[in-house]
């Protein structure tokens, strides 16, 4: 019955290490790339997990899940790029496969844990095997991106394809050099009698569109952060993903507390693998209710 307190801290906690650097992790990921944000991300998920199943204290175990699980995990941050630049038209369907399994995990991962806790290591670390489970989800996740995801970050690509011209011309001979100088004064000296037609051609074929969709795409990158947060319908959307984040939070976090508080305290009573049976059989549906709703 006084399980709320502590219960409700650790999520707070969790928290409280995000907000401040989530948009580091979006800066991070832009300069760095989504892939090695998401690897960095998954190990400090894997070495929370473990951190968190060897404490034996209540503001160790708060520690971990604000460092570790909160401050050093960019998942949130780079999520909805990932499945924007990997879904592309498709993407609609993707952030709905992500959040269902999301939300799967999230009704499924307690209800391992209701079942696991206090198994194996007896009371000194009853937390140890449900973290665990944690750490082997991690690692799967961790070996599947180094294997699989490519770099969907463009400005990093294009910084990378610069580089790697840039040191295959530093390597370049100098005679290769005079070589391809000659051969560009030839090509222009060939297609001088060309010239107009062609500029005309680029002129009417489309450079107007593309010069001022290239000047749009400069003045958005220009424009300060205020002005983009301020610029509708974002604050709409953060409100709502407000809305969301505590209902989410009442379903994940309160009703756990309300099934196993006693019955003199207005709970269900129940132990800890009827709570787990109870939170599976919840989860079943979320799935397909959330990639529905997505999808349509």
């Amino acid at each position: 019955d006084r399980a709320g307190f502590v219960a409700g801290l650790l999520p707070t906690f969790l928290i409280m290490g995000r907000i401040p650097t989530a948009a580091l992790w979006g800066v991070a990921a832009d300069r760095f790339g989504r892939r090695r944000v998401l690897l960095l991300s998954l190990s400090s998920i894997a070495a929370g997990n473990i951190f968190f199943g060897l404490s034996r204290s209540l503001w160790l175990a708060l520690t971990v899940r604000c460092l570790l699980l909160g401050a050093l995990n960019g998942w949130t941050s780079v999520m909805v790029l990932l499945c924007g630049e990997l879904g592309g038209d498709r993407q609609a369907d993707v952030i709905g496969y992500v959040f269902s399994t999301g939300q799967l995990l999230n009704l499924v991962g307690p209800a391992l844990g209701g079942f696991t806790y206090g198994v194996g290591f007896g009371p000194t670390f009853p937390a140890l095997l449900p973290s665990l489970l944690g750490v082997g989800v991690a690692m799967v996740a961790f070996t599947a991106t180094a294997l699989y995801l490519p770099e969907t970050s463009k400005s990093l690509l294009a910084r990378q394809e610069s580089q790697r011209r840039q040191r295959a011309s530093e390597h370049r001979s100098e005679a290769e050099r005079r070589q391809l100088e000659a051969d560009q004064m030839l090509a222009q000296q060939t297609s001088s009698t060309h010239s107009t037609h062609a500029r005309e051609h680029e002129t009417g074929a489309g450079g107007p569109p593309e010069a001022a969709e290239a000047a749009a795409e400069a003045k958005e990158a220009d424009a300060p952060l205020c002005s983009v947060l301020c610029r509708r319908p974002l604050p709409l959307v953060a409100t709502l993903r407000a809305a969301q984040g505590m209902t989410m939070f009442a379903v994940f976090d309160m009703v756990p507390l309300w099934a196993i508080a006693s019955l003199r305290a207005g709970g269900l009573a129940l132990g800890e693998e009827q709570l787990g049976m109870m939170l599976t059989a919840a989860g079943a549906g979320s799935p397909l209710f959330t990639r529905n709703l997505l999808w349509a």
